[in-house]
């Protein structure tokens, strides 16, 4: 059965994308468990105690989730609404989550709890235009954001005002404050608000928040990153609040401090599937939060450089470890750090239900928003899966035994003559293109291949997947160990048996087979 996305003619989208296969069926097997267990109305508010360190972290987290899955399904999940009610009854008086602060010291940690919250009230305010939504974004800025005028300069940058006090899967409030500000373990986590106050002034257009965001943009390149142990999930969140800035005042020098902060997280904080340390210098676990970030952050720095390169991070962070840590019930796991001892990979918790599944709503929606770019009258296709795009005049539908094998196909119905862009990663050779089973030249330019298409044109995209090994991703890796691929997926080292990091949920469907049970969506903006 195809679900129908519910239009509202105050939203009226320009083309909808319709997520079939693999990723479809990722995406409704996290929506099924973000409505059982700790995410229910009865339990959400009540499965931490009173005196939880992250107020709104988990709130923030599961709204965000909820409503981007929804808009990739086109139907609002019954907990959604139930949730969202219930955000101004436990709000405190001041309409923030957590106790009022009684003294003048900033907790960063209910700062970052808030960035999530902050986001997750933009995300349904920008999908329904509930003004209660706007009501609550207006009373965090003016009680617990702007108070901040003037204080984010002294947010301890220096490695000596830190102790080394190594965190756990749960980052943890330090008995420590430094400059006026509690820490955290989770090193340089005040950053995580960044995303959504910048997501909130984009909305609000409120300019006395901008010396704030400024302030904290400015603030950011004097940290340095290893000395202080950074957490990644932090410091990649924060990589995309500074491109979110990027969209509304753009600069060279902003971009450049994150293309270089994203080097130094690719060869100091990257593990050999490509998951992640939790913490710079220290790789205890990985945690699928960053994993996201990191994958967010390689496709955003794709569509403004035209890098080739960070497509293919995309690639290779979703498939080895974005599918690698979700589960079969849809929540995500954790995993310790290849690469950084002989240990082989392994889970060390099961779910991360309390961060890492909800972060997985903004990962596999992220993806299903960005498998098709259009260009004028040409689409760009930098992902490959089953499913279709649809515009007012143009129709590509799609089906993929990528990434296990080197075939996709289309059909296309369009009123315009419409040119296709497919991505040519480097793992793969002798590419093959047909038009109705007429063979056309094909010629790698910039990581795409070029095809002019018409309508009712039925095409078939080949390509073989080279199999090599392939020098260590961290430069901490232990010396000696490389990895093999067989095309993006990485494979684990047993030769006798030797599988895919990569987990494939589900099988595949008959290459002829188009009555394809999909979920749909918008393509945003």
């Amino acid at each position: 059965m195809v679900m129908q996305y519910k239009k509202d003619p105050e939203k009226r989208m320009t083309c909808d994308i319709f997520s079939a296969g693999e990723l479809g069926l990722r995406i409704e097997r996290l929506l099924e468990r973000l409505q059982k267990d700790y995410y229910t109305t009865d339990h959400i508010f009540k499965t931490f105690p009173d005196d939880y360190s992250w107020p709104g972290d988990f709130e923030g987290r599961v709204v965000l989730a909820l409503t981007l899955l929804a808009q990739c399904v086109g139907k609002e999940p019954d907990n959604l609404k139930q949730i969202i009610a219930q955000f101004p009854v436990q709000m405190n008086e001041k309409g923030y989550f957590g106790i009022v602060k009684k003294d003048d010291v900033i907790d960063e940690q209910v700062l970052a709890s808030h960035g999530w919250v902050l986001r997750a009230l933009c995300e349904y305010y920008l999908w329904e235009k509930k003004e209660d939504c706007l009501v609550m974004i207006h009373r965090i800025l003016d009680s617990l954001i702007m108070p901040l005028a003037n204080k984010m300069a002294s947010y301890p940058k220096n490695p000596d005002d830190r102790n080394d006090k190594t965190g756990g899967f749960i980052g943890a409030g330090c008995d420590d404050v430094v400059n006026g500000w509690k820490l955290s373990t989770d090193i340089g986590c005040v950053y995580i608000l960044l995303d959504g106050l910048v997501q909130a002034y984009a909305i609000t257009e409120r300019e006395e928040m901008i010396p704030i965001i400024e302030s904290m943009v400015n603030l950011y390149p004097q940290i340095d990153t290893l000395a202080i142990h950074a957490q990644t999930h932090a410091t990649l969140t924060t990589l995309r609040g500074l491109l979110r800035w990027y969209k509304i005042k753009p600069s060279e020098q902003l971009l450049k401090i994150v293309v270089d902060k994203y080097a130094l997280y690719r060869s100091e904080g990257m593990t050999e599937n490509y998951e992640n340390y939790n913490w710079f210098g220290k790789p205890t676990h990985t945690e699928p939060c960053g994993i996201i970030d990191s994958f967010m952050v390689a496709v955003q720095l794709w569509k403004i450089t035209g890098n080739i390169h960070y497509l293919e991070d995309a690639h290779l962070i979703y498939y080895n470890g974005i599918c690698a840590t979700q589960q079969k019930n849809g929540g995500f796991e954790i995993h310790n750090c290849s690469g950084a001892s002989t240990e082989p990979l392994k889970i060390l918790a099961e779910e991360a239900y309390w961060c890492c599944t909800m972060r997985g709503g903004e990962g596999l929606s992220f993806l299903h928003n960005n498998l098709y770019q259009i260009q004028k009258d040409t689409i760009v296709i930098p992902f490959f899966n089953d499913g279709k795009l649809e515009t007012d005049d143009v129709c590509v539908e799609q089906l993929t035994e990528y990434p296990l094998n080197g075939q996709t196909s289309f059909k296309i119905h369009t009123t315009k003559p419409l040119v296709l862009k497919l991505f040519a990663p480097s793992w793969t050779e002798n590419h093959r293109v047909s038009v109705n089973e007429s063979p056309v030249q094909t010629l790698v330019k910039d990581g795409f291949i070029t095809v002019t298409v018409s309508n009712d044109d039925q095409i078939k995209y080949q390509f073989d997947l080279i199999k090599k090994s392939y020098d260590p991703i961290n430069k901490y890796t232990i010396p000696g160990y490389r990895t093999f691929r067989n095309g993006v997926l990485v494979m684990s080292s047993n030769r006798d048996n030797p599988q895919y990091v990569y987990h494939l949920m589900s099988e595949k469907r008959k290459k002829d087979d188009w009555s394809l049970p999909i979920n749909c969506g918008k393509l945003q903006k």
